[in-house]
Order: structure tokens, then sequence, then C-alpha cells
């Protein structure tokens, strides 16, 4: 039972630790994005949000595509507390059929300071 009460501790002290950090947190709802079939040859364009849940200012330093097929624009890469900016991209999909999964990389001073961006589809 003590080590029960003491594990319970550990986590309670553990999840107060993290939610204090007053670093940048970076998020985005997109973080995995399935667009099923698409024709081979096709384009295909997005924009994302890009949050900062942190506390202090979230710093993108670069955007890094894991194909020259992709292409990507941010609207802002330094954002303040509580706010969004905006990432368009755009893909061109190959012209030979089968699975595809893109990446984006976003360098950033989160603790997350890789975040990843998959995209995922089904080339016909």
């Amino acid at each position: 039972m003590e080590f029960m009460r003491n594990f319970f501790v550990l986590i309670v002290l553990m999840f107060i630790f993290v939610s204090c950090t007053k670093d940048p947190v970076i998020f985005s709802e997109d973080k995995i994005i399935r667009l099923g079939k698409i024709p081979k040859g096709s384009k295909f364009k997005k924009k994302i949000k890009i949050y900062n849940r942190g506390f202090k200012d979230l710093k993108i330093y670069k955007i890094e595509n894991s194909c020259s097929c992709t292409s990507s624009l941010l609207e802002s890469d330094i954002i303040k507390r509580n706010e969004f900016t905006e990432l368009s991209f755009e893909i061109l999909f190959p012209f030979s059929v089968g699975s595809s999964e893109n990446t984006i990389c976003i360098r950033n001073n989160s603790l997350d300071d890789f975040y990843l961006i998959k995209i995922y589809a089904e080339i016909f």
C-alpha cells in the first residue's frame, strides 16, 4: 500500500512539474494528414495552423520537407503565447502508383524541437 501511495504522489508531482513549464509548446491539430486516394501527377494544397500553447514566444528556426515534391511557406516565424500562424504547403504527387508519405519538419525552440507533420496518400 505504501508503494502505491508513493507512486501516486510521484505521478502528481510529475504532472505539476510538466504543467508549470514556462517554455513554448508547439501544437497543431493536423499533425497527421491522411488524404486517401490521389491521382498520380496531381497537386495538393493545404493551410494548417501552428499554435503556441506555452508561455514564452515560439520561434520557428526552419521548415524542412522530406522531398523536393513538397514546398512550404510559414506566415510568421515567431508565435506569441496563445497565438498561431499558418503553414501553407503544396505537394506534387509522383507519377508512380503506390503509397506516399511526406514529412514536414518544423525546427523550433520548444521541448518538441523537431515537430513533424506527416502526410499520407495512396497514389493511383
